[in-house]
């Protein structure tokens, strides 16, 4: 992966590694990458942000802001987490009920 401006999909490989990769830069790169640019290309989806959730730490947080700025949950977006006194969700399972429940919502809507 090219460090100065990785394409999306080398991120979305990277992201999707079953375990951390061996370069740890790499992984936060690509992360950040698709943090960075998930508003402006919509190739970048929901389940980019989930599949970021996979890696803890700091690649699970960006992956979790990509799941707010994507989703609208909360309102919170690009504001910093504790901005609406909810809390910054980036536990797997929180998301994917979230999720489940969004889709079941819509679908009654219609």
């Amino acid at each position: 992966m090219n460090a100065d401006s990785p394409s999306i999909a080398d991120c979305q490989t990277a992201i999707r590694q079953n375990c951390w990769a061996e370069n740890q830069y790499e992984l936060l790169l690509a992360a950040n990458t698709l943090m960075e640019k998930c508003e402006r290309d919509s190739s970048i989806t929901v389940d980019d942000g989930l599949a970021c959730l996979d890696h803890g730490g700091v690649v699970a947080e960006m992956g979790a802001r990509i799941l707010y700025v994507l989703t609208g949950r909360d309102g919170l977006g690009w504001h910093g987490a504790g901005y609406n006194e909810l809390p910054f969700h980036v536990n797997k399972q929180n998301w994917l009920s979230f999720l489940e429940t969004q889709t079941k919502e819509r679908g009654t809507k219609r």
